[in-house]
């Protein structure tokens, strides 16, 4: 504590903004790779959304600048930045507007890579009416003559197996055939020719 109580206002001001924006930001790493960086809900009285993920429920940009998670940001990039310029801009003010635009740039800078990983997220889950009936799919196991065989359809991306049977019930169809998806039975089961 001596060497702190040493040290000038303004270096005071941005060591504490580095000290308290890095233990923060490490514990919001840690949690976020243990997965405690979800979403939580806390009942009482009402229901409120708390946002741990770094973004709000409102729809304005300016209200996803105003997270926990952005103020730890801009005091890391503050408190470092004064920090490690103080020996080379002797003038504290001039330091200090420094510090802060490094800070808003750490911010913004955060801000535009989460909203890019937001954007990688993808769901897989496909509608078995709209998107398997009427495609082509090749016959994964031989589909006999009046019974059930297996396709297989690649829907975005990914290949997706289907039990099916063939609409014409005297006609068997071979593993490796190319097929058509007629229609899908209430029973799961695709029609195909």
């Amino acid at each position: 504590m001596d060497w702190f109580n040493e040290l000038d206002i303004w270096m005071k001001v941005f060591w504490s903004c580095a000290m308290v924006g890095s233990v923060f930001f490490i514990l919001q790493t840690a949690l976020t790779l243990f997965g405690f960086d979800g979403d939580i809900e806390v009942d009482t009285d009402f229901d409120a959304d708390v946002d741990g993920a770094g973004h709000s429920t409102f729809s304005s940009d300016l209200a996803d600048m105003f997270t926990i998670r952005n103020f730890v940001n801009f005091f890391l990039g503050f408190g470092w930045t004064g920090v490690c310029l103080a020996d080379a801009i002797s003038n504290r003010v001039l330091l200090t507007i420094v510090a802060v635009v490094v800070g808003l740039a750490f911010v913004l800078l955060f801000v535009f890579v989460y909203k890019k990983l937001l954007g990688l997220e993808h769901n897989g889950a496909i509608d078995t009416e709209k998107d398997v009936v009427g495609k082509k799919a090749s016959v994964y196991l031989r589909i006999p003559a009046g019974g059930e065989g297996k396709i297989q359809l690649s829907i975005k991306g990914a290949v997706f197996e289907f039990n099916a049977v063939a609409e014409d019930t005297e006609t068997e169809i071979p593993t490796g055939a190319n097929v058509e998806i007629v229609s899908k039975k209430a029973d799961g089961l695709y029609v195909v020719k």
